[in-house]
């Protein structure tokens, strides 16, 4: 038990157990030999699952409780739908639990709603005590809205509030449809140097105290902002760097140096680093 807990717990795959490294590692210093890992998701994975959540029950206990909700996609892809929660009281911060992990089909409000009375079930099985839930934390996403507002018939005591974090990477995600040419010549230089060992060598050599150029991915709050200020900071470095790269290697080059040609380019990073810099920041922070 106290393995498979060891391994849950430090999130080590179960078949690691199989490996003729760490076997020998456990017999050598441990003297124990390992048992197979199917009896450990046979045998005790169940057991540990159920004793957290008593632990989960013990901890709420009869105090009322904030919800939280998100989603999410594994490594198959598939839909996935976490539940944490939370007391609420004036004495002391909030520990949060995961409590439950559903694969859906889909994300919308049905299925959001679901997941919400499938943990509150989980966490009080004898019966959902629905004057207890004060809070739904969410995203400002339209199905986690049209949820909330149907769970309040069910929890007349809870207040619906919208992630700060996720309101603000709105207006990141509004300032890059705003400025066209900014977000092309992200897109276009991150294609630049991808992967491209020969091209960061050129970087370099050229401007050797310049890092290299983020790569924002969209899904990731406030990384598209970042590279904006990136690019408004070294955006002669690279220019230079560009130079040096030949067009006909790649369409993108070519597209940045063209893009570069625009003095717009230059005048909105100017106008986005003066006004929105500090936008990253509070992401982290409000994330936290």
């Amino acid at each position: 038990m106290d393995l498979c807990q060891m391994l849950v717990e430090t999130n080590i795959p179960l078949y690691k157990v199989q490996d003729p490294s760490f076997k020998n590692f456990m017999l050598k210093y441990c003297k124990e030999i390992l048992p197979d890992h199917t009896t450990l998701r046979k045998h005790y994975l169940k057991k540990l699952y159920e004793g957290t959540i008593h632990r989960i029950r013990s901890a709420i206990g009869d105090k009322r409780i904030w919800v939280s909700i998100d989603e999410t996609t594994d490594a198959k892809g598939q839909y996935v739908v976490n539940t944490v929660i939370g007391c609420l009281t004036a004495e002391e911060s909030s520990t949060p639990y995961l409590i439950d992990s559903e694969i859906v089909e889909r994300t919308n409000h049905a299925t959001t709603a679901q997941a919400f009375m499938n943990s509150l079930n989980l966490l009080w099985p004898e019966g959902i005590q629905h004057n207890k839930v004060l809070l739904f934390v969410s995203d400002a996403a339209p199905y986690m809205k049209k949820a909330a507002a149907g769970l309040k018939v069910l929890f007349p005591n809870m207040i619906h509030v919208t992630c700060l974090a996720h309101g603000i990477h709105r207006v990141c995600e509004e300032i890059r449809v705003l400025f066209p040419e900014v977000d092309s010549i992200i897109a276009n230089v991150k294609k630049i140097f991808l992967k491209a060992p020969p091209r960061i060598r050129v970087l370099r050599a050229t401007a050797p105290n310049v890092p290299s150029p983020p790569e924002p991915i969209l899904t990731r709050w406030g990384t598209w902002l970042s590279a904006a200020l990136y690019y408004a900071r070294h955006l002669e470095d690279i220019r230079r760097v560009l130079e040096e790269l030949d067009e006909s290697e790649a369409a993108a080059i070519k597209k940045s140096k063209d893009l570069l040609l625009n003095t717009s380019v230059k005048s909105h990073l100017t106008f986005i680093a003066a006004n929105f810099s500090a936008l990253p920041d509070y992401i982290k922070k409000t994330r936290m």
